[in-house]
């Protein structure tokens, strides 16, 4: 993944002390960049992502009155996708041109009643693979990611019973990352 290099930043006006170019991605090739952010509450953390959009972008604005989220130009007219995930101490953002992307990361760890809250609010088939996995903690967290990825690129927010958004006509998967004990997901769909 692009991103910062290092593993802390000193404080939140630092965040462009890696400057990327300010066009944007070609179609088809989503960029994803990782923003470390060290004792930061989430609404900083928020604040500090588009800070850093705003810097990176200055001749877009981030269009946040509908979903999901776009850049676009002056004339209003969206030019890419974007998408916010946080975890203790990261944030992490994705910006695709010419689509609309959904972005996820969570850390894997054991869920407490996860078969119950994958049964909520994920696909039928996602429950089978939790069900039948050697390491449901792993997999949990694939299905997780997987479906508010889908759900963001879609523009809409969880629902108990939205879990088969994944399987939406025109969504393009990117392979897994991962990050240490984290694990995330990509999806996009062209405008």
């Amino acid at each position: 993944m692009a991103g910062f290099s290092g593993s802390t930043m000193e404080k939140p006006d630092s965040l462009m002390a890696y400057r990327p170019a300010a066009c944007l991605p070609e179609p088809g090739c989503p960029r994803v960049e990782v923003l470390p952010l060290p004792g930061l509450a989430r609404v900083q953390q928020s604040l500090c992502v588009r800070q850093w959009l705003q810097e990176a972008y200055p001749q877009y604005r981030l269009d946040e009155t509908a979903r999901p989220y776009r850049l676009c130009d002056a004339a209003g007219q969206a030019l890419a996708g974007v998408s916010f995930s946080y975890m203790a101490g990261w944030a992490v953002l994705a910006i695709a041109g010419g689509a609309d992307v959904g972005l996820d990361i969570c850390e894997v760890l054991p869920v407490p009643d996860a078969l119950a809250v994958a049964t909520l609010y994920l696909s039928a088939s996602a429950v089978r693979q939790i069900r039948a996995a050697a390491n449901p903690a792993q997999v949990f967290a694939q299905e997780w990611v997987r479906f508010e990825a889908a759900l963001k690129c879609q523009g809409q927010g969880i629902a108990e019973g939205a879990g088969e958004a994944v399987n939406a006509a025109g969504l393009h998967w990117h392979p897994f990352f991962t990050a240490g004990s984290a694990i995330g997901v990509l999806v996009t769909r062209p405008f």
